[in-house]
């Protein structure tokens, strides 16, 4: 894999009149006449996209690479377009060749351009702006940046904006969801950013957010953060499909540590106590409406469900507090696989995880509905059910035998604090003493190329890494398996 040093461009780059010229057979439409550094920087981008390899580019602050990246891919992706309708264009006029360039016997290329923040992916919306391209654009963030429903807007976790959220989708019972119309609003304003979303959104009264979820099915280049892209939980989640996509991270100077929490989680004898205690308040729920005799035919098979549920729970509490430390310290710390044998001994495996993703669904859906949702907020049973998905979870062609070499086991003992969780509903619920000491059981990823490659298994056609300052670029590659 092709690994590029600096160039440094030195002058100030002031706006000029704008210029094309030709890279490996790609017409680039650029802003002004570009500075030595910026062509050679274009150069590295379109070799990479026209072999379907993936790089990593460095170019200093203020050399113009956001530019330069955004007009290198949308020229080459223009090229495939051409190409894709049998005619490459070649010199000027309506001369036109027969033969096929390299890569134009595929599909045309979506372009996935993550950063680090949704300002700084605002930056770069401005610069696209700036040029002459007019692609298709979507910018994926979440509901609680993007969704305008008061009464949405007024819960107070995450958690619970999304499922009532999808509550009222589902229930048909959200005007703004029901209004969402993509077409019409894209016609007017081709280019926007989360901020333009909203605007536009409370203008037209259609919701941001499933109106960028919209955008995106027909989007030639998509934007987000790129912890949306690594974390396969989240990309997942947001429908974001890499197959043959040219994926773009920009920022990557800190991409390392993001791989790694995006693959790792802390686990405490209190995030279980909390769960059980969400599960006992269901419980006593479903008896009520298998009383009163009001419940549907469902009720009964969702209270198997939960005492299936409180039971693995129960199970799990009593397996971490069981787990004996090799030494006198309140720190021990295991293999990877150690996970595998923790769960297990609760009955979670890699052939029963699936039916636990089902209940803790039913779980949290129940506990986050509009009527229970004041009671409980569901938070801890979605962090239970994202952590089991870091362990389980893993790509076609990635083992979990594979998985789990990457990663320790940390276990260590945190004495009791003196003031109490300010959680109203969960501390006062839970049965658990302020004064007792937690367990916590921390699986940590020790390598970024983990995450990496769960991307790059789901059929990116080309990865590029870029930012000022990546040097040794030889130890950054070898970190990310690249």
């Amino acid at each position: 894999m092709p690994a590029y040093s600096k160039s440094w461009c030195t002058s100030i780059c002031y706006r000029m009149e704008s210029v094309e010229f030709t890279i490996d057979n790609v017409n680039v439409k650029f802003p002004f006449k570009p500075y030595p550094c910026q062509f050679v920087y274009m150069e590295k981008v379109i070799q990479c996209l026209q072999q379907s390899t993936n790089a990593i580019l460095e170019s200093p602050t203020g050399t113009g690479k956001t530019l330069c990246l955004l007009c290198a891919t949308l020229a080459w992706r223009e090229e495939q377009l051409r190409c894709r309708n049998g005619m490459a264009a070649v010199g000027e006029g309506n001369v036109w060749d027969t033969r096929t360039p390299s890569g134009c016997g595929e599909g045309v290329s979506k372009i996935i351009y993550a950063s680090r923040t949704h300002s700084q992916l605002a930056q770069v919306i401005r610069e696209l702006k700036n040029t002459s391209y007019r692609p298709r654009v979507a910018i994926i963030g979440s509901r609680e940046q993007m969704c305008i429903h008061p009464e949405v807007q007024r819960k107070e976790t995450n958690t619970e904006k999304v499922h009532l959220c999808r509550a009222k989708v589902k229930a048909n019972s959200c005007i703004y969801y029901n209004n969402v119309d993509a077409k019409r609003l894209q016609s007017s304003e081709p280019i926007m950013d989360i901020e333009d979303l909203v605007v536009a959104g409370n203008r037209h009264r259609m919701c941001p957010y499933y109106l960028a979820r919209e955008l995106k099915q027909d989007a030639d280049i998509i934007f987000m953060p790129y912890n949306y892209l690594l974390d396969a939980k989240t990309r997942k989640m947001h429908g974001v499909d890499v197959r043959g996509a040219v994926v773009i991270l920009d920022e990557a100077h800190n991409i390392e540590k993001v791989c790694e929490e995006a693959t790792s989680f802390d686990l405490t004898s209190l995030d279980i106590a909390y769960c059980i205690a969400d599960v006992d308040y269901l419980l006593q729920m479903k008896k009520e409406e298998l009383v009163e005799g009001d419940g549907e035919s469902a009720s009964d098979d969702d209270f198997k469900a939960l005492l299936n549920l409180k039971e693995f729970f129960l199970t799990l509490e009593k397996t971490l507090d069981s787990i004996p430390f090799q030494s006198d310290s309140t720190e021990d710390t295991r293999p990877g696989d150690f996970i595998l044998t923790f769960f297990a001994r609760s009955g979670l495996t890699l052939d029963t995880w699936p039916a636990f993703v089902d209940q803790c669904g039913l779980a949290i859906s129940l506990l986050t509905s509009e009527v229970k949702s004041m009671h409980r907020s569901g938070v801890n049973m979605q962090k239970m059910l994202d952590l089991v998905k870091v362990v389980f979870n893993h790509s076609e062609g990635i083992s979990l035998e594979e998985c789990t070499q990457q990663y320790k086991v940390h276990l260590k003992v945190e004495k009791a604090q003196k003031k109490a969780r300010s959680d109203v509903w969960t501390v006062s619920s839970a049965g658990t003493s302020d004064k007792k000491d937690t367990r916590v059981l921390g699986y940590w990823c020790f390598s970024p190329g983990l995450a990496m490659k769960e991307l790059l298994v789901q059929g990116v056609r080309s990865l590029i890494l870029t930012s000022g300052t990546l040097s040794p670029l030889t130890s950054f590659s070898s970190e990310l398996q690249m």
